[in-house]
């Protein structure tokens, strides 16, 4: 048995970054940076946003995991790659990738003036 591509991606960052940011549209640092920014009215990080805590016994993937399937949908947009595409890449099911795609970018927005 292999590890999911996904999975063993985050590891790629440090070894590999030139692989990592051609997959992902995102240096490494630029990547951790978005992980840990923090929320300057909560005092907490992007990876603590309550939109990534559950109480299910299916526990969510870790946020780096979210994060890197949010940004290879985003930089990949249009035709160039599907939903199919995605969850194949990442050893995950579609409704997953829908899933943190939309997990990120709540989050996400609700840091807006923090981001941008």
């Amino acid at each position: 048995m292999h590890a999911p591509p996904i999975h063993v991606f985050a590891q790629c960052g440090e070894e590999c970054p030139e692989l990592f940011c051609k997959k992902i549209q995102v240096n490494p640092e630029i990547f951790d940076d978005i992980l840990n920014q923090l929320d300057k009215n909560y005092n907490r990080a992007l990876s603590d946003h309550p939109i990534f805590q559950s109480n299910s016994n299916n526990p969510q993937f870790p946020v780096a995991v979210q994060l890197t399937i949010f940004f290879n949908c985003a930089g990949h947009h249009g035709n160039v790659i599907s939903l199919k595409d995605v969850a194949l890449w990442a050893g995950v099911s579609m409704g997953s990738v829908t899933n943190c795609t939309n997990r990120v970018m709540i989050a996400i927005l609700d840091q807006h003036n923090n981001f941008i």
